[in-house]
């Protein structure tokens, strides 16, 4: 397995909000083509699992390369020793950067790639869930309780629900 970090680089853009340090539920993702094709679709995964989870009021617009978007996801070398972690911008500027460690396993990936996008959309950590602060091989979806804060955090008119299978 290679030993590269992989950074996801969201700038966040929101039309007449510069100071947003959120990414918006419906905003355009550029994911960069330096991903593997497994890596590309654990990412798609994870924004996927968020759109279910709140019925579809999350609904990322998720696109292969950098070109026109709000956001990118790009590769990374060194984190520290973090599967993932998220910054978000102090000086006025409105851009989130996610960064996950690469060469995880498939599903540990998602997971990580879950908890970023939490992060990025708004969510602190938790006790439980998908945003306990350590990470927890044994969390592959989104509980109602995660469903719920994140609905708490950007409103779905629409209701929320799990994705874990009972």
């Amino acid at each position: 397995m290679r030993n590269l970090i992989l950074a996801v680089l969201l700038s966040v853009a929101s039309a007449g909000c510069a100071e947003r340090a959120e990414m918006g539920p419906t905003d355009t993702v550029g994911i960069s083509t330096n991903f593997s094709a497994e890596e590309t679709e654990q990412i798609l995964a994870a924004s996927d699992e968020w759109k279910l989870a709140t019925n579809g009021a999350i609904s990322l617009d998720m696109r292969i390369g950098l070109e026109a978007v709000q956001h990118s996801i790009v590769a990374a070398r060194y984190l520290g020793g973090l599967s993932g972690k998220t910054l978000k911008p102090t000086d006025g500027r409105a851009n989130v950067t996610i960064q996950l460690l690469g060469g995880l396993p498939s599903a540990v990936l998602k997971q990580v790639t879950m908890h970023e996008l939490g992060h990025a959309l708004g969510l602190d950590h938790a006790e439980e869930g998908i945003m306990r602060e350590r990470f927890n091989d044994d969390q592959p979806c989104l509980t109602e309780e995660d469903a719920r804060k994140m609905c708490d955090v950007i409103g779905c008119p629409n209701g929320w629900r799990g994705t874990c299978e009972e």
